[in-house]
């Protein structure tokens, strides 16, 4: 295959108008380094404009994970609504009592003055909750694309049924919580939380299955630790999926998505502290965090630095950034390009600005419409 006779008229059309905006435009990439803003693609849409750069940057993110986050908020809305789940909302966990059969509680509910107690001893308190008492549309893994496909693979597996639940909640102190239920920040994977209103939106039409869900939604087991700082938070998050992921494979954080949150992470600290080094990124998580180094692409040194080329050579062009959360959320962790290495090659292999959008672009395009199959080395057919 060559470029000449694998260009479509569409994807040729895209990738010169983006070749040529992108030429004008790399030396300043270029000059900016790590942590810059380049300039963004004025003729470009979709993406929030240029996703690689530093300013605005979790603005960008938020524009990717939009349409997700309003159809959780439209499901949660209607599940809401439906009379069989009035009022629960404000609702407080059953007692654990014997009389009420399969409707009885299984841990001891909330209590301010035992939280004050646990927390202000340990960091820590359990207890059966309300997982309404969680905004859903709290991210805690800040600079995080989530793709579509994992959320539909956990209402699909996770909640295919009406399951027990269970969150833990960041919280500051041991102040009394509670005037806060409702707005209540987890650092749980986030799908799982999606996911949830998505699945009981599903089974609106069962008045059995409801009455499950509610039930499961006002005894949820609710894990308050203190986490002060917004870092803290992150880390924990972070940490906390690797330990899911290895239950639900979904939940792992694809090659994308991990290139994407250390990038933010890394850009953020930068704005305090300067120029940060692809090891001085990767230890700030070997120091904070449990990382599953198993991980088919575990998260190290070689990996920040790959994410690093990413972000500044390629994802700086908002048409390469649409092609790639669109597999991203078409193929999630299985998808044909699921590898930062992959996007490196690529990147090194095309070399100029042209090219890196054409390898980039042109070849999901042509894996899209079936003319690369899905165990073909894309990254070798996209740069021949």
């Amino acid at each position: 295959m060559t470029k000449k006779s694998a260009k479509a008229p569409a994807v040729a059309a895209a990738a010169k108008t983006a070749a040529a905006s992108a030429a004008k435009k790399v030396k300043a990439a270029d000059a900016g380094g790590v942590g810059s803003k380049p300039a963004a693609d004025a003729g470009s849409s979709g993406s929030g404009g240029n996703v690689g750069g530093g300013d605005g940057l979790d603005d960008n993110v938020a524009k990717m994970n939009a349409q997700l986050l309003t159809d959780v908020a439209d499901a949660k809305r209607e599940v809401l609504a439906d009379a069989a789940f009035k009022n629960v909302a404000t609702d407080l966990p059953p007692p654990i009592d014997k009389q009420l059969g399969e409707w009885s509680g299984i841990e001891n509910p909330f209590e301010a003055d035992e939280y004050k107690v646990a927390v202000g001893a340990r960091g820590q308190y359990k207890c059966a909750g309300n997982a309404c008492w969680i905004d859903e549309q709290k991210i805690v893994m800040r600079g995080t694309p989530f793709n579509r496909k994992s959320v539909n693979d956990i209402v699909v597996t996770k909640f295919k049924s009406p399951v027990p639940l269970n969150f833990v909640v960041a919280v500051e102190d041991e102040v009394d919580p509670s005037p806060y239920f409702m707005t209540l920040e987890s650092p749980s994977p986030e799908e799982v939380r999606f996911g949830l209103w998505l699945a009981i939106r599903r089974d609106l039409g069962d008045k059995a299955l409801k009455k499950q869900w509610r039930h499961y939604l006002v005894t949820s087991s609710l894990w308050f630790i203190v986490l002060e700082t917004e870092e803290k938070r992150y880390f924990k998050a972070f940490e906390l999926r690797d330990d899911i992921a290895k239950d639900y494979k979904t939940l792992a954080l694809t090659p994308f998505q991990k290139m994407m949150t250390v990038w933010c992470f890394k850009v953020r600290r930068e704005r305090n502290q300067g120029r940060m080094s692809s090891k001085e990124v990767f230890m700030q998580y070997e120091d904070h965090c449990n990382l599953d180094k198993t991980e088919e692409e575990p998260l190290s040194e070689s990996f920040v630095d790959a994410s690093i080329t990413t972000m500044t050579r390629a994802m700086v062009y908002p048409v390469i950034a649409e092609a790639l959360q669109w597999i991203e959320n078409e193929h999630g962790i299985s998808g044909p390009l699921a590898s930062v290495y992959k996007y490196e090659a690529i990147i090194k292999k095309a070399k100029t600005p042209e090219d890196i959008i054409w390898a980039f672009v042109g070849g999901i395009d042509m894996f899209r419409r079936g003319l690369l199959g899905h165990c073909t080395p894309l990254v070798h057919q996209a740069t021949e």
